[in-house]
């Protein structure tokens, strides 16, 4: 389950790379250190578990606390990584799509932090009935938090990109709060 968020950063990554040799040239070294951090911290929020060793039973007491958070710091990373560096040259429809991959890594690395001990070593058998049911109302979150995402993010561009009018501004920012207001209510299911 963890693979998922994993291959959507490196996804992200090609995408950045892709994109910036096309509108720059060759990455600059520090983007290239700041996206080599941004998976450093996702394997280690994703993948470092059942450590063997007192050192490293210790460092994943550290960090197990922190994996979401480790999550959000690779996520601030790559997106600020590419958003800086595509500032200007990409479309803004194009960013948006890329703003999607950054919501999906982090849902997708959010799903995979919490469903985990349910089916780790040590815990208690579950049934078939179970999973399915927990991977079920896994995806029904996740799809409802794009869904809700996407059309924030549509609006918000609409927002920017041609509505000027006092009105539709204010019924699209109304439209924006309720649609945060419905991921709020989805994401404590």
């Amino acid at each position: 389950m963890a693979l998922l968020p994993f291959i959507i950063l490196l996804a992200m990554i090609v995408w950045q790379l892709i994109s910036y040799n096309y509108y720059s040239g060759l990455p600059q070294p520090n983007q290239i250190l700041f996206m080599a951090f941004s998976i450093i911290f996702a394997i280690a929020a994703l993948f470092y578990r059942n450590a063997n060793g007192e050192l490293k039973n210790y460092l994943e007491r550290v960090i197990s606390p922190f994996r979401k958070h480790m999550i959000a710091i690779s996520c601030i990373l790559i997106g600020g990584v590419h958003f800086i560096s595509a500032l200007g040259d990409e479309s803004v429809f194009v960013q948006m799509g890329f703003m999607i991959l950054i919501l999906a890594f982090y849902e997708t690395s959010s799903m995979a932090i919490d469903f985990y001990p349910h089916y780790s070593n040590g815990m208690i058998e579950t049934t078939k009935g179970t999973v399915q049911r927990l991977l079920a109302n896994q995806a029904g979150r996740l799809g409802m938090v794009f869904a809700l995402s996407v059309i924030m993010l549509y609006l918000s561009l609409m927002v920017i990109v041609g509505f000027t009018g006092p009105f539709s501004v204010a019924f699209l920012a109304a439209l924006m709060i309720l649609a945060i207001a419905f991921m709020t209510m989805v994401r404590r299911l």
